[in-house]
């Protein structure tokens, strides 16, 4: 099963200044192979930069094996992809493991990116960002942010608020109310810690590395940013606004 908004595989293409609302993925069949995403099922060597996907909702279950589930991409195996302004609200429910809120399984360079997804699962290899990361080298992924919940109910270590399958990142962010498995933890799970109060100030983001690529204008109503096209002259149509909860 490969399946994406934007399409079920893409390759050697750049992306930008792209949207997709209100996507819905459901399959609860025996199928095989899953890579699912919210633009991209499969990716091969692309450059994602400016792009959104928001009210997402995936639910794949009863697979007999998953390569990625991701909000964005299901599984890259490129270490040359790119990924950088962009974010995806939403919630991915499954049975499966290699599940992320921007990638489910890569080698890709992520940064600049938020996730609020709530993710369920029975399996292992969840994170808020990638689910599992292949690579050893983790300095690609920095300057990330992940606000949603994850869960799974599965005894694991390999549940984290960045990359499932790792804690060691270094310069990624994570809400502080964030709850893993229910409850909400002081750990740090390869992530700094962000208050409340302080996602609610532009310089917090300053601070993590977001850039001008974003617009901060609703972070006093507890909106979060929304995004500028690759000219920086006009915000991406049809956003709406999502709070911080």
């Amino acid at each position: 099963l490969r399946a994406g908004s934007l399409g079920e595989y893409i390759t050697n293409s750049t992306i930008q200044n792209c949207s997709a609302s209100n996507v819905e993925i459901v399959s609860e069949t025996k199928v095989r192979n899953v890579k699912v995403g919210g633009l991209i099922g499969d990716g091969d060597n692309n450059i994602i930069r400016n792009s959104y996907v928001q009210n997402l909702n995936i639910i794949v279950k009863n697979a007999t094996d998953y390569q990625g589930i991701g909000g964005l991409i299901g599984d890259d195996i490129n270490e040359n992809t790119k990924i950088e302004n962009c974010y995806v609200i939403g919630k991915i429910i499954s049975d499966g493991n290699n599940i992320g809120g921007i990638i489910g399984k890569t080698r890709a360079n992520i940064q600049k990116c938020y996730t609020d997804i709530d993710i369920e699962t029975t399996s292992e290899a969840v994170g808020g960002i990638v689910g599992y990361y292949r690579d050893t080298s983790l300095d690609k992924i920095i300057y990330n942010l992940s606000i949603g919940n994850l869960y799974t109910q599965k005894e694991t270590d390999q549940i984290k608020r960045i990359i499932g399958n790792s804690d060691d990142e270094l310069e990624n962010y994570a809400y502080a109310n964030q709850r893993i498995n229910g409850e909400i933890v002081k750990d740090s799970l390869g992530a700094i810690l962000v208050e409340e109060n302080h996602l609610k100030m532009e310089q917090q983001w300053k601070i993590m590395n977001f850039g001008k690529e974003y617009s901060y204008d609703g972070l006093s109503k507890d909106i979060l940013p929304k995004l500028y096209d690759t000219s920086g002259s006009k915000l991406l149509q049809n956003q709406e606004d999502h709070f911080l909860e």
